[in-house]
């Protein structure tokens, strides 16, 4: 693996996880309803019911990573505990961790172990690379396949339905954001795009598989960008496992260097 790469994975965690929702706002209610097409015959209550739910959850996949047009395959090992706590161990040389994340609706710590170096900072230090808009739950949603949660508000978004697929839509300031959904309301793609910062989000969902009485995509597709720096993120669940008890060790060597 070429040590530009490697070097990257630093700013991929950031740049992938962080940039959730390019430039997005706050969907504020006027109304406080949602805009439903006469004919649909699903409400935004059908697609919160169909949402994945956990307590705890645990996955390990494969990875394949482009950034700026340079390719790499990973391991990641993903742990959540709902509303509390995102880690994510990123391996390569044949298992050998290069990179962890640790989320919290309160913090980010970070450890590259390339450099020796680590970041303890407080969440809002994603408000670097995104919106003060976006919360812990938005990054959950998309390891998970769920519809974004700033969606969710009762506000202007709006539900149509186009030869038998399923759209949630709605336009808040400069951002354009769609969910396509299928027939049994599984979500296959979600578009966020602020025109005037020219950014875009785009994920894909596929390969639904029954786990815990819900629908789970075990392959997804996650393309973002930061600084006009391409990132994009191919992930194939190997296995998934829910309420399971499981530790997320955040230990920083002494020899490491903290990053301001």
């Amino acid at each position: 693996m070429k040590a530009n790469i490697l070097n990257n994975i630093f700013l991929m965690l950031i740049a992938l996880f962080f940039t959730t929702a390019c430039s997005t706002k706050r969907i504020v209610s006027n109304t406080g309803t949602v805009a439903v097409e006469k004919k649909v015959k699903f409400s935004l209550s059908d697609i919160k019911k169909k949402g994945f739910s956990f307590e705890t959850l645990a996955a390990k996949a494969k990875a394949s990573i482009d950034i700026a047009g340079k390719n790499q395959d990973l391991n990641l090992n993903l742990r959540i505990k709902k509303g509390q706590i995102i880690w994510l161990s990123v391996t390569a040389f044949a298992g050998v961790e290069v990179a962890r994340l640790y989320v919290t609706p309160d913090s980010v710590k970070l450890i590259n172990r390339l450099n020796s170096e680590y970041v303890l900072k407080p969440f809002n230090f994603i408000h670097r690379y995104t919106s003060s808009a976006i919360s812990y739950q938005e990054l959950e949603a998309l390891f998970i396949g769920n519809t974004l949660p700033f969606a969710l508000v009762n506000g202007s978004s709006k539900i149509t339905e186009e030869n038998k697929l399923f759209y949630l839509a709605g336009n808040y300031e400069n951002l354009h954001f769609k969910h396509q959904f299928n027939e049994v309301l599984q979500l296959l793609k979600l578009e966020l795009k602020d025109t005037l910062a020219e950014q875009k989000l785009e994920a894909s969902y596929q390969d639904y598989r029954p786990l815990s009485g819900k629908d789970f995509p075990y392959q997804i597709s996650l393309s973002s960008s930061i600084e006009n720096q391409k990132v994009s993120l191919n992930l194939n669940y190997q296995t998934v496992q829910v309420q399971v008890q499981q530790d997320y060790p955040f230990n920083i060597p002494k020899r490491y260097t903290l990053i301001e």
